[in-house]
């Protein structure tokens, strides 16, 4: 995931082996936790994801399913 900009104007990009890149929409950081929206295959899929220091764990809400997803900072 490679999240860019400014409180209030945020841009997330969530890079799949599946889908290649998908832009976020609705993005929205609340102090340690970001929520935003991606389309998949014309589904729409919410993501919730949580920052501790380097890291992040989250999950992608598909309908019924959810897929969760960790990473952490490049460089890290």
């Amino acid at each position: 995931m490679v999240i860019a900009g400014n409180p209030g104007a945020y841009t997330a990009t969530l890079e799949t082996d599946q889908f290649g890149s998908l832009e976020m929409t609705e993005v929205i950081m609340n102090g340690q936790t970001m929520t935003g929206v991606i389309e998949v295959m014309g589904n729409v899929a919410e993501i919730e994801c949580s920052f501790d220091g380097n890291t992040f764990t989250g999950v992608v809400y598909l309908g019924e399913d959810a897929f969760p997803m960790e990473g952490k900072r490049e460089g890290n």
